[in-house]
């Protein structure tokens, strides 16, 4: 198998599992925005009262939305749970196993670490909540 056959793969997998899981989860988009709010209002203004432009707030909104189906975990899973399941996806995506691969394959386990990151930090925030 060819390194380009590989990222193909990879590739059409990612885009096909983010496509899946944002037709099937359209419903749940209402339940979550409300705590989103308040966070998106203070982290786009910065000290000064400047408004940020986000350029990957789609990109957020979905993991934000999706972070169960990120860590792979039931939505009122547990901070044990969230955890376990972090440590296991972090793991398979982190961008050192695939330090000798190609840059393709690097930079789709980069993204994928920071997906899995924002959405057990968003996780541990909503278990406090």
């Amino acid at each position: 198998m060819t390194d380009a056959e590989l990222i193909s793969i990879i590739g059409s997998s990612l885009l096909g599992y983010w496509l899946v899981t944002s037709l099937l989860n359209k419903k749940k988009t209402s339940s979550h925005k409300t705590f989103n709010s308040d966070t998106e209002n203070n982290s786009n203004h910065n000290k000064t009262g400047q408004q940020h432009s986000n350029n990957n707030s789609s990109e957020k909104d979905y993991i934000i939305i999706n972070w169960f189906i990120i860590l792979e975990v039931s939505e009122d899973a547990n901070k044990d749970e969230i955890i376990s399941a972090y440590k296991k996806r972090i793991l398979k995506y982190h961008p050192d196993k695939v330090s000798n691969m190609g840059p393709e394959i690097r930079e789709i386990a980069e993204q994928k670490s920071k997906q899995i990151n924002l959405a057990y930090n968003y996780a541990l925030k909503f278990q406090n909540k």
